[in-house]
């Protein structure tokens, strides 16, 4: 690993790894959710939404029950 010259420069490393992880993550949430919707509007199950969405089944029932209120 590199020598940092400041302790600041190690701190902006550090935030700068874990923003681009987070943007990441984000990037991959927006993705299966857009699925997820296309899917509920299909009319399918959560079991068959959970699987082709790559979601887990809770996940996906937190999402549908949710959408009862809206």
């Amino acid at each position: 690993m590199a020598k940092l010259g400041s302790t600041s420069e190690g701190v902006l490393l550090v935030v700068q790894n874990d923003t681009e992880s987070l943007c990441q993550a984000f990037e991959d949430f927006r993705g299966k959710s857009r699925r997820l919707l296309k899917y509920f509007a299909a009319d399918l199950y959560a079991g068959q939404i959970a699987e082709l969405a790559g979601l887990n089944r809770s996940t996906v029932d937190r999402y549908l029950k949710a959408t009862e209120y809206v």
